[in-house]
């Protein structure tokens, strides 16, 4: 009779599992100290230097435009910004035997 209180054994999975992938790590730091020194940079401009509002905003807002996209360089598609999958590698195919 088998006892009852004998639990299976765990059996690891016989196929890797997928799983989300992580996401890079950012460095919010050093993103924020680019956006303030373009923005003390467009300030100066404007204030001390004659450049007019116009330029100064259209150049901000392009500079800006190029840090966003640079931080969000690769997440482009369908999905943007979604988790994605980790999935596992493909086996090799078994060689067939030389005639």
């Amino acid at each position: 009779m088998p006892d009852i209180n004998t639990q299976p054994e765990a059996q690891a999975p016989a196929t890797p599992q997928a799983s989300l992938k992580k996401a890079p790590v950012e460095n919010k730091q050093a993103t924020w100290a680019k956006i303030e020194a373009v923005y003390t940079a467009a300030k100066t401009a404007y204030l001390t230097k004659g450049a007019t509002l116009v330029n100064v905003l259209d150049s901000l807002t392009a500079t800006l435009t190029d840090i966003k996209n640079a931080e969000t360089q690769g997440m482009g598609g369908l999905g943007q910004g979604q988790p994605e999958m980790e999935l596992p590698a493909t086996p090799a195919p078994e060689e067939a035997p030389a005639a």
